[in-house]
C-alpha cells in the first residue's frame, strides 16, 4: 500500500479492523470448543471497538489533518503481511489465537511507526503515533483479558 493522504491510513485501519472481527466472529460460530468461543468472540468485539474508534475519529478528524501527506508517501509492506496473517487464522488452541492476535497488532504499529518517521507536519506525526500508541495500548489490553480467561 502507497497512501496518498493520512486519510487512507485510517480508513484502511478501519477497514481492516471490520474485517479481522469478522473473522474473529466466524471461528467463534464454528468452535466447539468454549473456552476457544470464548477467547474468538471477546477478540472480536475487541476489533469491532478499535474499528468504531478509528471511523468515529474519520468523522471528527479535523479535514487539513486528514488530509494531508508528505510528498513522497512511503510504500508500506504491513498491509500485505497483515492481510496474510489474516488468512492464517483458525481454530486450533488458545495460545496460536493470541499469538497470532499479538502479530497482527505489532505489525499495525510498526506500520505506524514507519508513518510517523515519514510525518513532515505536527498534526500528522501526532496522529500516527497516536495510534501507533493505541495499539500498542490495545495489545496490552489484550493480552491481559485473554490471561484472565485463562485464568478462569
Amino acid at each position: 500500500m502507497k497512501p496518498q493522504q493520512l486519510r487512507d491510513v485510517v480508513t484502511w485501519s478501519v477497514d481492516y479492523h471490520a474485517s479481522l472481527a469478522g473473522e474473529y466472529h466466524s471461528l467463534a460460530a464454528g468452535t466447539e470448543d468454549q473456552r476457544l468461543k470464548l477467547i474468538l468472540d471477546y477478540l472480536a468485539t475487541h476489533e469491532k471497538e478499535i474499528e468504531k474508534g478509528l471511523r468515529d475519529y474519520l468523522q471528527t478528524a479535523p479535514p487539513n489533518v486528514l488530509g494531508t501527506w508528505s510528498r513522497s508517501g512511503p510504500s508500506l509492506p504491513q498491509p500485505a503481511l497483515l492481510e496474510d496473517l489474516k488468512s492464517c487464522l483458525c481454530c486450533t488452541s488458545v495460545a496460536e489465537i493470541t499469538d497470532l492476535a499479538i502479530k497482527i497488532h505489532s505489525n499495525l504499529g510498526d506500520m505506524y511507526d514507519q508513518l510517523v518517521q515519514c510525518a513532515e507536519m505536527d498534526g500528522q506525526r501526532e496522529l500516527l503515533e497516536a495510534l501507533r500508541d493505541h495499539e500498542s495500548a490495545e495489545t496490552r489490553r489484550m493480552v491481559r483479558d485473554i490471561g484472565r480467561f485463562e485464568t478462569c
